[in-house]
């Protein structure tokens, strides 16, 4: 079953709000802060993204993204660079958004250590990285993607042929 963007999002906020509160020394205000969240937070046995979509670009693609990592597992990141890609192909106002998140330094970081490992990283994280990028890179600011991130990646080479088509794309 696939994990919905809102679920992802309200995951992420959720560990966020244990995180948050560890860091602080401050358990029992943590219990308390989930314990106060009403149903409808948490969601039903129907998944929807209504909540997730009726935020800014900004703010969901941030959310979403926000979840992807090293240390995330493998079918969340599929999830996520699949979430990323299929907005990008077909909503042209989160494109700008979508460049601004990927040159941050952490998400250089984290793109550039990806296609690093592409030995070892799944086809299904890669390609969906990849195709989020390709689509990335035709708004207007796209420039930027050559600057910071395109610059960070391994020798196309190295990479699958599917990956390596998708970000020859970015690249013109």
């Amino acid at each position: 079953q696939h994990t919905s963007g809102g679920d992802i999002v309200r995951f992420a906020e959720l560990v966020g709000l244990v995180v948050k509160n560890l860091e602080s020394g401050d358990i029992r205000g943590d219990f308390q802060q989930i314990a106060s969240l009403d149903e409808d937070w948490f969601g039903s046995d129907e998944f929807s993204d209504s909540e997730l979509e009726a935020k800014p670009w900004p703010q969901r693609m941030k959310a979403v993204l926000e979840t992807a990592g090293p240390e995330t597992p493998l079918a969340s990141q599929e999830e996520v660079w699949r979430t990323l890609a299929s907005w990008a192909a077909t909503e042209p106002a989160s494109r700008p958004v979508l460049v601004a998140l990927l040159t941050s330094p952490s998400k250089v970081a984290l793109v550039a250590s990806t296609f690093a490992r592409a030995s070892s990283t799944p086809l299904s994280v890669l390609y969906p990285m990849a195709a989020a990028i390709r689509f990335a890179a035709m708004a207007p600011d796209a420039c930027l993607l050559a600057d910071d991130l395109l610059e960070a990646l391994p020798a196309l080479d190295e990479l699958p042929p599917l990956v390596r088509r998708e970000l020859a794309l970015a690249l013109r």
